[in-house]
């Protein structure tokens, strides 16, 4: 994003000051004068402000233009939440919810936007993630270059889980697994993913990545203890009972093992 230049800033604020002391038209005017000739973001988004002021929404809309087709590193925060606004108060409800769940996935990771688009309340974005897309993304890029820390985070979560970050640790860890082709770095990755999904209660899901990972490495005692606690369902895996004793023969000395295998048996 272009760097506004001093000089500018002192006309936005002469153009601001016009507009609050009664002079709209003359602001307007000289506002359309230089967007024309290419002012800057902030001078858009004041000639779109004057206009909403004054009930033309449509003209202040295409002024705005559609911040969605902007390249992220180029978004104007202000002018997306001026042009959600906008869009509620002319009524395309739709319209500003697609938009505004847009904006929370690509700057939900800054507390001040995540806390505004909740404030919003924009109808029918009532059921926003918990954790906003920009923020998996980071993390992910983080996690890839040094996985091996990702059992350590997961461990930590066992000892004082927190919702929030664990959806966030879920969200980040599922879009590393993509990125690895390594049998043993996949194995503890699914292994994670699966402890992470027991750990509030998404058995489904930590079924599903219990069994991928056991694909990978039939002997994981870690992953066959954590079936061992949960229902079965074969149209994902084998039974538990099966890769439990899968694992108590291949490892006899392990009685956590044999104990969930007598368990499972009983």
């Amino acid at each position: 994003m272009a760097t506004t230049t001093d000089e500018q800033i002192q006309a936005l604020q002469r153009l601001r000051q016009m507009a609050v002391t009664g002079r709209l038209a003359e602001a307007e005017l000289e506002l359309h004068a230089w967007c024309r000739r290419g002012g800057p973001t902030e001078a858009r988004t004041l000639l779109a402000a004057l206009m909403a002021r004054r009930g033309d929404h449509d003209a202040a809309l295409e002024v705005l233009g559609q911040p969605q087709r902007t390249s992220p590193q180029h978004l104007d925060p202000a002018q997306t939440r001026l042009t959600i606004a906008v869009l509620l108060t002319a009524g395309r409800d739709d319209e500003a919810r697609r938009l505004a769940a847009w904006f929370y996935h690509l700057r939900g990771d800054d507390p001040a936007v995540a806390r505004w688009v909740r404030l919003l309340d924009v109808p029918g974005l009532t059921e926003l993630p918990a954790v906003p897309d920009a923020t998996v993304e980071r993390l992910a890029a983080e996690l890839a270059a040094s996985p091996q820390v990702v059992p350590s985070l997961v461990h930590a979560q066992k000892q004082a889980p927190r919702t929030r970050t664990i959806s966030l640790l879920r969200a980040a860890v599922a879009r590393v697994t993509a990125d690895f082709e390594d049998r043993d770095e996949l194995v503890y990755l699914t292994q994670a993913l699966a402890e992470l999904a027991e750990l509030v209660g998404d058995d489904d899901d930590a079924r599903r990545w219990a069994h991928r990972g056991l694909r990978l490495h039939p002997f994981n005692a870690a992953l066959a203890l954590l079936l061992g606690r949960l229902d079965d369902d074969e149209a994902v895996g084998p039974p538990a009972a099966e890769v439990l004793k899968r694992v108590a023969l291949r490892f006899p000395h392990y009685p956590d093992v044999q104990r969930a295998y007598q368990q499972r048996v009983a």
